[in-house]
């Protein structure tokens, strides 16, 4: 990894948990981005049961963009799972499964 990749990918994870959170929060929020915001939650937690649709990113304001943009990188190259940087995230991730479950697929 050069200096550059190096400093891009620590800049991405510095920004990784904020950006995570606030998709969280709209994601539990009744508004009409939170399905999108659950959808692409469950696309990095488990893609091949939840394939990312790139029309979700086109549904969200510009801060959700950015914040789904920056947790789809950053998922790409961390260490571990992102839903356990969350408390009880895989339980909250499940959450989401259920909801969208009802919802239909």
């Amino acid at each position: 990894m050069n200096a550059l990749t190096a400093r891009l990918a620590g800049r991405v994870a510095g920004q990784g948990i904020d950006a995570l959170n606030r998709l969280v929060e709209a994601a539990e929020g009744d508004g009409h981005q939170a399905q999108h915001c659950r959808r692409i939650l469950l696309a990095v937690y488990n893609s091949y049961a939840w394939p990312l649709e790139l029309i979700r990113l086109r549904t969200l304001d510009r801060d959700l963009q950015r914040a789904a943009f920056i947790v789809i990188e950053w998922s790409t190259d961390c260490d571990r799972e992102l839903y356990e940087y969350l408390p009880d995230g895989n339980r909250l991730m499940q959450r989401f499964w259920g909801l969208e479950k009802e919802q239909g697929e």
